[in-house]
C-alpha cells in the first residue's frame, strides 16, 4: 500500500477507463479496495499464484507511472495472461513499450513459459497497434466479452509464443552484431 496515494491521485482519471469494464475511483478508499483485492489475487505460494501485480516507477525520479500485471498464470501449461496500465497523463511515450518488452523478458527467460496472451476491446486501437509492433499475433475475437454500460462488447484476442519470441530477439541480436562490425570496419 507505500503506492496507495500515488495510483489514486492518476486511478481518478476517467480516460484510464475508456477500454475497462469499470468506472474511475472516486475515493482513496476505493483504490485501496482495489489494491487490497490485487494483494489478495497474488497470496499463494510460488506455484500456485494465478496473478503478479508490480507497482511500475520511473527510474529518473522514482515516479509511480502505473501497473503492470500477470494473470491467469499456468505453470503446468507455461502460460500466462498479460496486462498494464499507466497514468493517462504519461501516455505518448515508450512506458507501455517498455512494460510490455520487460513482461516479454520475464515470462519467456525468468518464468520460462512457453506462451503469453492479452485481449482488450475490439476498438482498443492503441493496444491493437502496439501489440502487433511487438510481434504479438492475433489469435481471434471473443464475441460479446466485455459489458459496458449495458451492452456487450467483443474482445480481440492476441498472442506470442516463446518460439517467436526467441526469433525476433535473435534478428535484433544480429543487427546489433552487425552494426559493431560495421562500425569496426570503418
Amino acid at each position: 500500500l507505500k503506492g496507495l496515494k500515488e495510483m489514486h491521485d492518476y486511478s481518478i482519471d476517467d480516460r484510464l477507463y475508456e477500454f475497462l469494464e469499470y468506472d474511475s475511483f472516486k475515493t482513496l478508499q476505493d483504490t485501496r479496495n482495489y489494491i487490497k483485492k490485487l494483494q489478495i489475487r497474488m497470496a499463494g505460494d510460488k506455484f500456485k499464484k494465478k496473478s503478479m501485480y508490480w507497482f511500475v516507477r520511473r527510474k529518473k525520479d522514482n515516479l509511480l507511472i502505473g501497473t503492470a500485471a500477470l494473470n491467469d498464470i499456468n505453470f503446468e501449461r507455461k502460460s500466462a495472461e498479460i496486462g498494464y496500465g499507466i497514468s493517462p497523463d504519461l501516455w505518448g511515450n515508450v512506458y507501455a513499450l517498455q512494460i510490455i518488452e520487460t513482461l516479454k523478458h520475464y515470462c519467456f527467460e525468468v518464468l520460462a513459459l512457453n506462451r503469453i496472451f492479452g485481449k482488450t476491446f475490439i476498438d482498443n486501437k492503441k493496444v491493437i497497434n502496439l501489440t502487433k509492433s511487438l510481434s504479438f499475433k492475433k489469435e481471434g475475437v471473443a464475441k460479446e466479452f466485455y459489458f459496458k454500460n449495458y451492452k456487450y462488447i467483443d474482445a480481440y484476442l492476441y498472442s506470442l509464443i516463446k518460439k517467436d519470441y526467441l526469433e525476433i530477439d535473435k534478428a535484433i541480436n544480429n543487427k546489433k552484431n552487425i552494426k559493431k562490425n560495421i562500425k569496426k570496419i570503418k
